[in-house]
Formats: structure tokens, sequence, C-alpha cells
């Protein structure tokens, strides 16, 4: 894998959900302590230069933070008062155990947490306590998905930059694996019906992101979805995002400029909504 730009989804299964549901942990615990998850918008995890974290999320003793780390390989939780723990990051390290390492640390920084152990967004899923299933982790892997994310982010930073609507700027969305940002326009829905339509969705929504893959879609690619408004100002009930438009990093890294060509590619999504410099 050394010198690979990007790996698609076969190449990497077995680290690929391993991590998808690690992850799924964090995000879950952020799920569970968080007040009024309205639109679901804040449950996203973050990048730094180092890796993915939860952000600051409310704790017992005091608020905490944790820290996928994927240059060192480590998990690091860390509360206000300066109290730790750590978790390596480790091929042979399963689910299960992961899980249980997860609680302890959490008990040891003040702020012990029940989760819902069902993975999310998952096509083989185990209990995370029973799962000693998935215990793939290579590293040079995980470097290659982590550089990915970067690029990505920086990507979707500047497709965002002329638009003067509402935006979400990219953040990682844990059930799905995917790095994704928003444009919201319009007006809310207040039709009723579809729950997910009426807390997620309002009367314009357009995603934008990055997915490294799954059993269904092998290409690592970006992907656009939108929601075009309906009659009268209203979604319909019967609305979804549309259907998906894929652009895979291999046609991303053989084009003469990469970031351009993510940025075109969405921009060609949002045909009725210009930008605005």
């Amino acid at each position: 894998m050394e010198g690979r730009l990007f790996l698609n989804y076969p190449e990497w299964q077995d680290t690929a959900d391993t991590l998808h549901l690690l992850l799924q942990m964090g995000g879950k615990v952020k799920l569970a302590r968080s007040i009024d998850p309205f639109k679901w918008r804040h449950l996203r995890l973050y990048l730094t230069p180092d890796g993915l974290t939860t952000g600051l999320i409310p704790g017992d003793r005091s608020p905490f933070y944790i820290l996928y780390n994927f240059r060192r390989h480590f998990v690091l939780l860390r509360n206000l008062m300066d109290e730790t723990a750590s978790i390596p990051l480790q091929n042979g390290l399963s689910v299960a155990r992961f899980y249980r390492h997860l609680n302890r640390s959490l008990e040891a920084i003040g702020s012990p947490t029940t989760i819902d152990t069902a993975p999310g967004s998952f096509y083989n899923p185990l209990p995370f306590d029973r799962d000693t299933r998935h215990c793939a982790y290579n590293r040079s892997a995980v470097g290659i998905w982590f550089k990915n994310l970067s690029f990505a982010s920086s990507a979707l930073t500047r497709f965002l930059k002329p638009y003067r609507h509402s935006i979400h700027y990219p953040a990682y969305y844990y059930s799905t694996m995917k790095l994704s940002c928003y444009l919201f326009y319009g007006l809310p829905d207040t039709s009723g019906g579809d729950m997910v339509l009426e807390q997620a969705l309002e009367w314009g929504f357009y995603e934008l992101g990055f997915y490294p893959g799954d059993i269904r879609l092998p290409d690592s690619a970006f992907f656009r979805i939108s929601c075009p408004p309906a009659r009268e100002g209203k979604l319909l009930k019967s609305a979804r995002p549309g259907k998906d438009s894929l652009l895979t990093l291999r046609e991303i890294y053989t084009a003469p400029d990469p970031v351009q060509s993510v940025i075109a590619f969405g921009r060609a999504g949002l045909a009725p909504l210009r930008p605005e410099a």
C-alpha cells in the first residue's frame, strides 16, 4: 500500500469495517450525552491534524472529548480537569475488547456512559460487546484513508466559500462513514408526516461529500445528493434526497486540478443555485 493515493473498499474491507465500528462507539457516547439532538447536526465528528474528535461532550465530573489519533494510532479521552485515558489502536484489537476499554476509560475520567451497542448503517451487525469478528487494523490503510479525508475537507471547504446560504462545514458522520458538507436554503418544511424530513431537511437541501465505499459501492468517491424545492414552498411528503451522483477518487486524482474537479462536480449539482461572491 506504500505510495498509494487511495484505496477502494475491497482493498481494505476488514480494516474499514473495524474502523467504522470503533468510530461509531465514540459517536454514540456523544449521542448519549447530547442535549436535544435537534436535527442531529451536532452529532458529528470533526477533523483535526491528527484524526477525528467528538468535540467537547458534557460529562459527570467534567466535560471531556474523545480523539481518534490516526497519526500515532491511539484513542485519547481527556476532560477539562486534565484527567486522561488512552486506548492503543492495533491489529488484533476486536470491537468487543475496544468496547470494554472504552467503558473503563470513561469511568477513569469520571463519566461512565451507557450507549446503544447496536451498530448503525452496517451490513452484518453484531452488538459491540459481542463482536470479536472485526479486529483488523492496518496502519498504512488507515493513513491513506485519513489523507483522503483531509483532502476532502479542504476541497469541500473551497466549494462552500462562494455561497451565502445556511451552510455546514465538512464533518464526519460516524454512522455512515462519510465526510460531508451541506447547503440549506429556503423555509423549513412544516407539512408533517416523515420524521426525518421534518427534523433533518429543509425546503432546499444539498449535500456534497466523500465516502470510502462499501459492499454495494466499492469505489472511493465523492457524491452529491439534493432534495429540491417542491410545490407551494413545501417538501412533498414522499420527497427523498435524489439519486446519488458519483465522482471516483480515481477520476479526481488523474485530473489536472483535483480540488477544482471536486468543486466543478459539486457546482454541477447546484445549477439552480448560483454562488454569491
